[in-house]
């Protein structure tokens, strides 16, 4: 299977492929075996579909980037700590280490958790392709109206959807992104009124057992 086409310039074709791949991948999620007694062959088809669902996902996220898109209140310290322990755990197969810091407290603020979890799962992925058997740092920080996420080490080329979705998730949380010397950060202000509902982080395990999760997708 190919599936390639512009993230803003999509034509009700491009919507129907869009609609055949998600329910052709659906389906073969649903009956593949366990990645554990898959052989090579299917490791290999596994790993591929995986990266189309990706690809299905960012486009999904930013091809209504001009719409905004509803937040949610929930701690998003804990889903940021998660998300770095699953990649942390995913990328050291490939012997690549993710020193990180974060504040020692809940953050209740208004989020788009999907939209945040893809940035920042996306730039640790182009870092990592870029480190190799190396490290890579994560800060994140709380300042006064917002909080900021810094990924750091040897400056990875971004592709179009890791740009993207950074830039996204920092417009639609009113922060800003910068790029200096090997650094990309993003930041999110913390005082967002108007969300509706709530979001819970899930654990590190259920992202990790999860094959359709996005640390799984995204690092496949």
């Amino acid at each position: 299977m190919a599936f390639s086409f512009g993230i803003n310039k999509k034509t009700t074709d491009d919507f129907r492929k869009e609609g055949w791949l998600r329910e052709t991948l659906a389906a073969y999620f649903l009956s593949v075996p366990h990645p554990d007694k898959q052989n090579p062959d299917e490791k290999k088809r596994f790993s591929h579909s995986q990266r189309l669902m990706a690809e299905l996902e960012i486009i999904s996220l930013l091809q209504f980037d001009l719409i905004r898109r509803p937040l949610r209140y929930g701690d998003i310290n804990t889903l940021l700590s998660v998300i770095i322990e699953a990649c942390s755990r995913r990328l050291e197969e490939k012997s690549i280490t993710i020193e990180s810091s974060l504040p020692e407290r809940c953050v209740f603020m208004a989020a788009e958790p999907r939209l945040v979890s893809f940035a920042l799962i996306s730039l640790l992925r182009a870092y990592a392709d870029n480190n190799k058997n190396d490290k890579i740092s994560v800060h994140v920080m709380l300042h006064k109206h917002s909080l900021s996420i810094s990924v750091d080490g040897q400056p990875p080329v971004l592709n179009t959807g890791t740009r993207g979705l950074v830039r996204a998730a920092a417009y639609l949380h009113k922060g800003g992104v910068a790029v200096s010397n090997g650094t990309v950060a993003f930041s999110l202000q913390t005082r967002i009124r108007g969300a509706v509902g709530l979001y819970a982080a899930p654990s590190a395990d259920e992202l990790l057992s999860n094959p359709l999760s996005p640390v799984n997708i995204l690092l496949s």
